[in-house]
């Protein structure tokens, strides 16, 4: 009953379920509480085209091909080039106008650091102010949360193909 219950209330507000939920709805509450927080994160503080980079971003690091085939059209829309794709793609943190390039410096740091250098903080913090700098980490974990739950899923067939060449 609660499983059906979430679902219903994630479907209600997306038109559908997303791929991730399939996986959550194991726990009703936890894939509730995610919604939240994607809703929350994707209409928050920081601008689109940094949200669908940093996903992509993400996407890139983990290996996850259907994170990425599902934004990879959509950070285009926002204004992102294909040139910028192409870099994030192979890991890289393309030359771009300073918000973003900060945004995907930091991304980047974290995913492979696990920690940000102080002026990479300072670069963020500048751009997106506290808020969003705070939004930024949670949109991260968010992210990769999406990215674990769609490998666990095979949704690519072979999780072990890289998105990366």
């Amino acid at each position: 009953m609660a499983q059906r219950d979430a679902y219903e209330r994630i479907v209600s507000g997306r038109g559908k379920l997303p791929r991730p939920y399939a996986t959550l709805l194991a726990s009703p509450d936890v894939a509730e509480m995610v919604e939240k927080l994607s809703t929350k994160l994707w209409h928050g503080a920081l601008p689109r085209q940094v949200l669908e980079a940093v996903f992509l971003s993400v996407a890139s690091e983990q290996q996850c091909r259907y994170q990425w085939d599902n934004h990879a059209a959509k950070a285009l829309e926002t204004g992102i080039s294909q040139e910028c794709l192409d870099g994030i793609r192979k890991g890289l943190v393309p030359d771009q106008p300073p918000a973003l390039s900060a945004a995907l410096a930091f991304a980047s740091e974290m995913q492979r650091t696990k920690r940000v250098q102080d002026s990479t903080f300072a670069s963020v913090v500048s751009h997106f102010g506290e808020q969003g700098t705070a939004e930024l980490c949670a949109f991260l974990a968010l992210a990769t949360t999406i990215s674990f739950l769609l490998n666990v899923q095979r949704t690519d067939g072979d999780v072990a193909s890289a998105v990366r060449p």
